[in-house]
């Protein structure tokens, strides 16, 4: 069932690919693996600076 819901993005998928060579997939491939360890990296700055800030306003309420 998830499978069937999975064939037509997949063949969408597979035509965007196949327009690129390999060369260029990998190219594109360490662009988002990277991208991805940016955003992560960001994400975890915000959520450490919204706790500090967080536990800031609770001390002041105390």
């Amino acid at each position: 069932m998830i499978s069937a819901a999975w064939d037509l993005p997949g063949k969408a998928f597979t035509e965007v690919l196949e327009r690129y060579g390999d060369a260029e997939l990998d190219v594109i491939a360490d662009y988002l693996h990277r991208a991805a360890e940016v955003g992560g990296a960001q994400a975890d700055r915000l959520t450490k600076e919204s706790r500090r800030s967080g536990a800031a306003i609770v001390a002041e309420r105390d």
